[in-house]
């Protein structure tokens, strides 16, 4: 009796192991929208607590309009102290998970990770991703070290730093950026950074997402005022024109050389078609470009200037200039610019997309531009003829 006793209360027992076992923790309900901030302040940006003042704005968004059933989840860091994946709510910012400082933040391992970590901790029907840091269009590393110097523009301490991003003085090139990134896990990039709004990033990227926000200059190191921002970014749609245009506003309405900004809105789709009509420009025309007299949107590289005043400046056939206009006016939804960028760069043309500009070959030599797929898919076959 007792040993039938005892087999009964154990199979008691096992049965309800196996229940407590079998419970699930209940599937997480997806957010109408997840965005992404994935801010790399290991530098001086960092160092003047920046990203600080940003978090607060967002903050400051959370308790004031709500992100419409929405998550803003933020990957920080910071200058001091261990990367941190944070979620910004009405109650307060909650640190989510660590991560180790032996990784870069500009490393693809880490950047997926952390993608990864986003979707299983704020999966939802929709992501929106913002890249904040340092960057420099396309431009990879040189041994030049004047190139890697600081640059004070109007009060600023700037970083020249190379393509995306400056953690500790590391960076992410570009078509590195885009294997990371993958094709279409975002319904929008915002670049809160400098100058990325030229055709060979926004080209590289085509996939990533089908539209990208970015400017063709430099930026104040405030950048994006997320305390206004933050909520258009959850609206359904996401209302990416309003958040171009308030960034612009924002700094348009300041005097003397704070008064500075570009911005644009991409379209991405429209790439494959702008590429396959500047191939044709380029294979139908031999005019050799004097530089200086195109317009310019950095200060010292001489590498990013208006796409559309150079492309007219090859005097194409007249049926192909005016598609490649229709075709640039259908990618460029949105561009404005402010007269000058930090009083010093004075910005007549700004057609919303800048590039580089090669005479000759050698020319794509400069700073791992033949690495970039707009040379690959378009510029190289301007020496092909």
């Amino acid at each position: 009796m007792k040993l039938k006793f005892a087999l009964f209360i154990a199979l008691i027992y096992s049965i309800i192991l196996t229940s407590c076992c079998d419970k699930k923790e209940a599937p997480i309900p997806p957010a109408t929208r997840t965005v992404l901030v994935y801010m790399v302040a290991y530098n001086t940006l960092g160092q003047s607590s920046y990203d600080y003042r940003d978090l607060q704005e967002m903050y400051q968004a959370a308790t004031n309009d709500g992100f419409n059933g929405g998550r803003l989840i933020v990957y920080h860091a910071p200058a001091s102290g261990a990367p941190m994946l944070k979620e910004v709510t009405p109650n307060g910012i909650i640190e989510l998970k660590q991560y180790d400082n032996n990784t870069y933040s500009i490393d693809s391992v880490r950047m997926k990770q952390v993608i990864a970590d986003t979707k299983a901790i704020a999966p939802a029907l929709d992501y929106g991703l913002i890249l904040w840091s340092h960057a420099n269009a396309w431009l990879e590393n040189s041994s030049s070290e004047d190139e890697h110097k600081y640059l004070s523009i109007g009060g600023e301490q700037l970083l020249n730093p190379n393509a995306f991003g400056d953690d500790r003085g590391h960076y992410m090139k570009i078509p590195t950026l885009a294997k990371t990134l993958g094709h279409n896990q975002f319904s929008f990039i915002y670049f809160d950074c400098c100058l990325m709004a030229s055709v060979e990033v926004c080209y590289e990227l085509r996939h990533a997402a089908p539209y990208i926000i970015a400017s063709g200059t430099e930026i104040p190191a405030n950048g994006m005022p997320y305390h206004i921002n933050t909520p258009l970014f959850f609206a359904n749609p996401p209302m990416l024109k309003e958040a171009a245009q308030s960034t612009f506003n924002h700094y348009n309405s300041y005097s003397g050389s704070s008064r500075t900004c570009t911005m644009s809105l991409i379209a991405t789709q429209g790439l494959d078609s702008l590429a396959s009509i500047t191939r044709q420009i380029f294979a139908s025309t031999d005019t050799l470009i004097t530089k200086k007299d195109i317009q310019t949107y950095d200060f010292n590289l001489q590498s990013l200037y208006d796409m559309k005043q150079y492309i007219h400046t090859l005097k194409p056939d007249s049926t192909l200039l005016t598609e490649w206009d229709e075709t640039l006016d259908q990618i460029v939804e949105y561009s404005a610019h402010t007269p000058s960028i930090f009083n010093r760069l004075n910005m007549v043309n700004y057609c919303g997309l800048g590039c580089y500009i090669t005479n000759y070959p050698t020319d794509a030599n400069y700073r791992g531009y033949r690495n970039q797929a707009w040379w690959n898919d378009v510029v190289k076959y301007k020496y092909q003829k």
